[in-house]
């Protein structure tokens, strides 16, 4: 049966499948398509594929899959889209019975619930992940813009305003907080602390210029770069766009304030008329790189495992490139904990970080890699 909802190609989607004693939902991107039918328990006591259809010449997917979770009851839309964007704590939700990262760099698939662990068949390969999802301290908010004026999204640092007479998102939107970066820097500036990925379900797709957007949070900000705030750029993408997309700055702020966790704002017109994901550079910083800069390219050459690491544990850095290199670990408000260098392998203690997330910058000269780590 048809459903009106499709993945793009190349793009990361969120897919759920829901199913109640009355109906069947399949959501995209937290917009679903319903049959009212109705479903007899299942006691999911024969094994559970993913990414195959083992009816009709068992065809099996061709993407990229990952932060598989399954729970024993139905979720609700408000819950789909709040969580859409983030990692799963499962000592947060007894309903949560199998939870797969793909983090294990070889061996079984560990199942971070339980030991339902799985495998992977038919050729199947790792990649690393570059998803636009974060755990930690990520949060997300959920409210409706129907009228002009300012919307705030608590705990998220966001707030958007728009002038009289605008036209309006008229819908929900989620705004998500994910205090990493992401996988790809448009350029190799300093960024903020976090990025921004906003979802909106309203009627309007493209809406009127707002005339501020508030992002509070970016991390540390000297007077001196505050005084300028022209060297914070702001940079947005789709949802689901993920490496070199982000192309140029689609507006340059007008506030900036100092601090160890300083904020940024941009005026009237800010130059977005849509929205997806958003991050922040600081092109005038004295920890920008100079143009002969190195690329986000150590996707297939570094490991950091486990991850996430038991407290007690240590936390191991691989890498096959024959260069030295210097691992940066900065805790989420930005203070510098870890930056030593070393040559194709490290490991460091987690037992010297509390539970919580830590982000770290991986730095040779011709390649670099940003990324987080949790300790739980």
């Amino acid at each position: 049966m048809p459903t009106g909802l499709y993945v793009p190609d190349n793009k990361w989607s969120h897919v759920a499948y829901v199913i109640a004693p009355n109906y069947l939902r399949v959501y995209v991107n937290g917009q679903f398509f319903q049959e009212t039918v109705n479903v007899g328990p299942d006691e999911f006591d024969s094994n559970l594929l993913f990414g195959v259809d083992p009816c009709c010449g068992n065809r099996h997917f061709k993407g990229l899959i990952d932060e598989v979770a399954v729970y024993n009851r139905p979720l609700s839309q408000d819950e789909i889209r709040d969580k859409m964007h983030l990692l799963k704590v499962p000592a947060n939700d007894s309903t949560l019975i199998a939870y797969y990262q793909f983090n294990e760099q070889t061996g079984i698939i560990k199942d971070r619930v339980g030991s339902h662990h799985a495998y992977l068949h038919n050729g199947a390969s790792r990649v690393v992940s570059t998803g636009p999802f974060g755990g930690g301290s990520s949060t997300s908010y959920r409210t409706s813009i129907n009228s002009p004026g300012t919307t705030s999204f608590p705990g998220t640092g966001f707030s958007i305003s728009f002038p009289p007479a605008s036209v309006v998102p008229m819908g929900e939107m989620v705004v998500t907080r994910i205090n990493l970066h992401p996988d790809y820097l448009a350029v190799q500036y300093q960024s903020s602390r976090s990025y921004w990925v906003i979802d909106n379900y309203g009627t309007n797709q493209v809406f009127s210029l707002p005339d501020t957007l508030r992002l509070d949070g970016f991390g540390a900000i000297t007077p001196q770069d505050a005084s300028a705030p022209s060297l914070f750029k702001l940079y947005d993408r789709e949802m689901g766009e993920d490496g070199n997309t982000w192309g140029q700055p689609s507006d340059s702020a007008q506030y900036a304030s100092a601090g160890s966790d300083g904020n940024i704002a941009f005026y009237f017109p800010v130059s977005i008329g849509t929205l997806g994901q958003l991050d922040v550079l600081n092109s005038g910083s004295p920890d920008a790189i100079s143009e002969n800069k190195p690329r986000e390219n150590f996707a297939e050459e570094v490991v950091i495992y486990p991850n996430p690491s038991a407290n007690g544990n240590n936390i191991i850095v691989r890498t096959s490139l024959k260069e030295e290199i210097t691992l940066r670990i900065t805790d989420a408000a930005g203070k510098e904990l870890y930056n030593k260098k070393f040559f194709r392998s490290a490991e460091i203690p987690s037992a010297q970080f509390s539970a919580g997330t830590y982000f770290y910058s991986v730095r040779t000269s011709n390649h670099m890699r940003n990324g987080m780590f949790v300790v739980e």
